[in-house]
């Protein structure tokens, strides 16, 4: 059966764009994907993610620029990650940047030496199964240049595609990224440092699993002595010493495994939450509010268990949450009014307002 795609025109920006890079001089890259006796503390790779339970994301651990690279002076570094993942039913194309407004924003004017931390650029997606593709491309921007200025452009761009929800934008955002990158790579002043492609299939036997992989000009004989601590690139036997690598530029990243989303409020559905919880708030002799603040909590589930953005068990335990806090709220009130005196006649009120409300509702 073929695979369809959210944006056909996106997914072809995207080959061209790859085709682009990959004709391009760059140097052969040393990829190191690190067994997980390299990578501490123990566990922190190599669990398997299951399809349709589990969510991923892709972190930029670090970002290094070697002090002895002069050229950063002249040249702002970025950092371009093409991902490919099914989302909902179709696949989709993510790409995202991190460069040099980025880095100023953090540091203020660029050394020559730099780390950057724990970027986030995809995720976290609930994995439906297939292969994630990950392309990485680490270049180099002339200062004071129409690149340059470009750049900021598409940065910006780039950055208004947040929360995973906001999947959907891709259609309209991803190409205006693409094209921008596509005519940044024309320009003489852009120049690709080192890169590479790599497709993670969650159908083989082990299935898919978390992982860190290293993207370098290092020597392949550094390779052996490089190992992961936290998120930190370290040479040296493992789990001795903290010398971090500084011989060569790299970017280190990691597919992560999450059991859980987070973040449910930047999703659509929690407005009926917020919802049913004003509803339950309000106290009538009748229990319309009540019956109300179900209504939109039914909504809400309706919405959880074909929402893209969140797994089937994860749904259920929402749901749970929502509905416990929502009876929380309800006997709280009820406390309230119980205390008598003026709260319940103001809650009293909200009642009878709401009441009259229902009522002619009832009669249209």
């Amino acid at each position: 059966m073929p695979q369809k795609f959210m944006n056909p025109g996106v997914f072809q920006q995207f080959r061209n764009l790859f085709e682009l890079l990959r004709g391009g001089k760059i140097p052969i890259p040393i990829i190191s994907a690190f067994p997980p006796d390299h990578c501490l503390p123990t566990g922190s790779i190599g669990q398997e993610i299951v399809k349709d339970n589990d969510y991923f994301s892709i972190l930029v651990n670090e970002l290094f620029l070697a002090q002895d690279r002069q050229w950063w002076a002249t040249y702002d570094p970025v950092v371009l990650v093409i991902s490919e993942f099914i989302y909902d039913k179709d696949k989709i194309v993510v790409p995202k940047i991190v460069g040099p407004s980025m880095i100023e924003s953090q540091f203020g004017k660029l050394p020559l030496g730099l780390v950057l931390n724990d970027t986030c650029v995809v995720g976290p997606y609930p994995f439906r199964g297939g292969r994630i593709s990950i392309s990485v491309v680490l270049y180099r921007v002339r200062h004071a240049s129409y690149a340059r200025e470009l750049l900021r452009l598409v940065e910006q761009i780039s950055g208004a595609i947040g929360v995973p929800a906001d999947a959907g934008t891709l259609s309209k955002v991803g190409g205006m990224i693409l094209d921008g990158m596509e005519s940044l790579m024309g320009l003489g002043d852009t120049e690709p440092v080192v890169g590479h492609r790599i497709e993670l299939d969650g159908n083989r036997l082990q299935g898919l699993r978390s992982s860190s992989t290293v993207l370098s000009t290092a020597e392949a004989s550094d390779l052996p002595s490089l190992w992961v601590d936290a998120g930190r690139l370290r040479t040296g036997k493992v789990g001795e010493g903290t010398s971090s690598f500084t011989s060569a530029d790299y970017v280190l990243y990691t597919v992560q495994k999450h059991e859980s989303r987070g973040e449910e409020r930047s999703l659509p559905f929690y407005e009926l939450y917020e919802q049913a919880l004003k509803s339950a708030a309000v106290l009538d002799e009748n229990g319309e509010s009540w019956k109300q603040a179900k209504m939109s909590l039914l909504s809400l589930y309706q919405q959880l268990i074909v929402s893209p953005d969140v797994t089937a068990n994860e749904a259920d335990i929402l749901f749970d949450k929502f509905t416990e806090d929502l009876k929380k709220k309800k006997m709280y009130i009820e406390k309230a009014r119980n205390l008598g005196g003026e709260a319940e006649g103001h809650v009293s009120k909200q009642g009878r307002k709401l009441s009259a409300a229902m009522s002619i509702l009832d009669n249209i």
